[in-house]
């Protein structure tokens, strides 16, 4: 993985089924080719 070194961008590699923030973390997320790797996907 490329490594972006800003002060203000914070890269993070996980697990989308286990994902360990409390609502409202985040102002922005993203996410690339995810859904395909996800087992019993809700649509």
């Amino acid at each position: 993985m490329k490594t972006y070194k800003e002060e203000n961008l914070d890269l993070l590699v996980g697990d989308v089924n286990n994902i360990n923030f409390n609502d409202e973390s985040f102002d922005v997320v993203v996410s690339f080719e995810t859904i395909e790797h996800i087992e019993n996907v809700l649509i």
